[in-house]
């Protein structure tokens, strides 16, 4: 992205000549496009404005407009184009009350507060163009039962350090252990996944890859000075070479579950994974699903939450994983029961 002087007037134009090319897909030349800021009513509307509009949105915002004929008529190349937080369309807001609603159950009161914050002033936007806003921030709410809050402050250093390849220091808690331990990382990446978030980071202690989930980072400090040793992998590889559901690394595979009933029919609304594959029986009651997973001992969990919908599972280890936790949960209440009496 350039950097460029900027003007309030090459702003305002800015944001009316790029709803006008989406409206004009053919585009249009400079001598229309000040037509466009005249009937916008703008104090600045001539043809070296239009240019500064222009400009202004190559410059900034990495807009997709490019000349395409010898008379200079101007193209967006991207119909869907836009500058949400300068000049925000309905279905710009529609999306960020999407995505308000579905971190709220794992955000802070603070991520909270800020990204209300957000929704209300792309909506005074919205309200100032001379629209009525089609949406609500009351319209739309979202829950997430295993979602886990994480803070934000923590959110903005991690954040950070993986874009500018910064080394810090965390204050890990182990729930499994009850303990405390200080690891030296370098964040790669976050990731929001099954409601928690977790950021893949190379170790300095074990030198190689590690997923940590976020919630349990109690504390963490930069390491200012400090050089980054680990090698980045490409993007596609953060996460390990597996590109199945899941965080964990445990005997990665592919599966194939089958599933029955009106829960099959459920399960087929369900995303688990890009990767997966779907056939139903000639008589449409059991459900075959082939999907990667990463982890057998994280997809062995997923798979008992279907219950006595699910009718097999593939393969053996997997299968063992399942089996083996549905025998220890039918001892475990049993016994509970017995004491009970």
């Amino acid at each position: 992205m350039r950097n460029r002087s900027l003007t309030f007037a090459a702003v305002e134009a800015g944001k009316v000549l790029l709803r006008y090319l989406r409206k004009h897909p053919t585009g249009a030349t400079f001598k229309e496009l000040a037509g466009a800021l005249r009937q916008a009513n703008l104090e600045h509307d001539s043809e070296e404005t239009a240019r500064r509009g222009i400009r202004y949105l190559q410059d900034y915002h990495d807009a997709p407009i490019s000349p395409v004929r010898a008379d200079n008529t101007w193209v967006l190349e991207d119909p869907e184009f836009t500058i949400p937080l300068v000049d925000p369309t309905q279905l710009d807001l529609a999306s960020t009350i999407f995505a308000a609603a579905v971190l709220e159950p794992m955000a802070s009161p603070v991520m909270r507060t800020r990204i209300e914050r957000m929704v209300e002033m792309m909506d005074l936007v919205v309200r100032q163009r001379g629209e009525e806003a089609k949406v609500r921030r009351t319209t739309l709410t979202a829950s997430i039962t295993t979602g886990m809050p994480t803070d934000a402050d923590i959110i903005a250093v991690l954040s950070e350090a993986c874009a500018r390849r910064r080394v810090i220091e965390i204050d890990y808690y182990s729930p499994w252990t009850d303990e405390h331990k200080r690891y030296t990382v370098e964040p790669w990446q976050l990731r929001v996944h099954d409601g928690g978030m977790y950021v893949r980071a190379y170790s300095l202690q074990a030198k190689a890859a590690r997923t940590f989930r976020v919630v349990q980072v109690r504390s963490l400090r930069r390491l200012d000075g400090a050089t980054c040793v680990g090698k980045r992998p490409p993007l596609d590889e953060l996460w390990g070479d597996a590109t199945g559901l899941g965080v964990d690394d445990d005997r990665p595979g592919v599966a194939i579950v089958r599933v029955r009933g009106s829960y099959a029919r459920w399960v087929e609304l369900e995303c688990w994974d890009d990767s997966q594959e779907d056939h139903w029986s000639a008589d449409m009651t059991v459900l075959e699903r082939r999907v990667e997973y990463r982890s057998c001992r994280e997809f062995a969990r997923r798979l008992l939450s279907l219950g006595d919908a699910l009718l097999s599972v593939e393969p053996r280890a997997l299968h063992e994983e399942v089996a083996a936790h549905a025998r220890a949960l039918a001892a475990r209440v049993s016994t509970s029961d017995e004491r009970e009496l």
